[in-house]
């Protein structure tokens, strides 16, 4: 099988998230699987800060990557990791029905915010950094969802982020595999 592995970071085998993606690159191409792989998108950022880029910027930026990719090949599974990626999901999928759409989360984005909030968590910012925090976690809650109908499945880390994905967005379960962390090459 082709598989296109697709993440808005760098690809450092150390850095947690990256680390997990060539980590499963490496054992599908041992397994006789070709794995590509897309990492930040060469397209400079308009927007310097970093929460607003991958809100407002990231989204078309991947969209754009990938479709210039299937363009040119075909893949049977696209795995992109973090949640921004809802456009890839809506446009493309339609338009590639053989290739499998998968996101990868390292840990839902909108699960934090809301145990942030549940948890009232101390913010020491002032009023206007504060409002701003609750907008990005308002349009990260909207990515996540998108992301989550859109997609063929998430594959997530742990039984409980699965466990809130599932529940938050009316899933099922076979749309909600866990991979965990930690396994072996196996």
């Amino acid at each position: 099988m082709r598989f296109l592995s697709v993440a808005a970071f760098e690809p450092t085998p150390h850095s947690g998230a990256a680390g997990t993606l060539l980590a499963i690159a490496s054992a599908l191409q041992a397994l006789g699987h070709q794995v590509d792989m897309e990492w930040e998108p060469p397209a400079p950022k308009r927007i310097p800060h970093a929460t607003a880029s991958r809100l407002l910027e990231l989204p078309r930026r991947q969209l754009g990557q990938v479709a210039e990719r299937l363009s040119r090949s075909a893949c049977d599974v696209v795995i992109i990791s973090q949640p921004f990626a809802y456009l890839v999901y809506e446009r493309l999928r339609p338009r590639y029905p053989r290739t499998v759409f998968l996101n990868r989360t390292h840990g839902w984005e909108a699960r934090l915010y809301e145990a942030q909030r549940r948890l009232a968590f101390a913010d020491p910012r002032g009023p206007v950094a504060q409002r701003l925090s609750r907008v990005a976690a308002s349009l990260t809650a909207r990515a996540c969802a998108r992301t989550a109908r859109a997609s063929h499945a998430v594959i997530a880390p742990s039984s409980r982020c699965a466990r809130y994905i599932r529940t938050a967005y009316g899933l099922a379960e076979e749309r909600v595999p866990v991979i965990p962390y930690g396994v072996s090459e196996a």
